[in-house]
């Protein structure tokens, strides 16, 4: 594979992953999206001074 097909591997699992907690496969609830940003992208946050419920 491909670089840019291995992180897309990685990116749909760990959407997969995140979304199966509250049922539906198919899209992540605001609760789920926050979860996985926070536990996914620490380091990016904490570089923009945000939190994930800011604007």
């Amino acid at each position: 594979m491909t670089q840019l097909e291995t992180a897309m591997a990685i990116l749909m699992k760990t959407f997969d992953t995140c979304a199966a907690g509250e049922g539906k496969k198919d899209s992540l609830s605001k609760a789920e999206a926050k979860k996985m940003l926070e536990k996914e992208l620490p380091t990016l946050l904490k570089a923009s001074g945000r939190k994930v419920n800011e604007p």
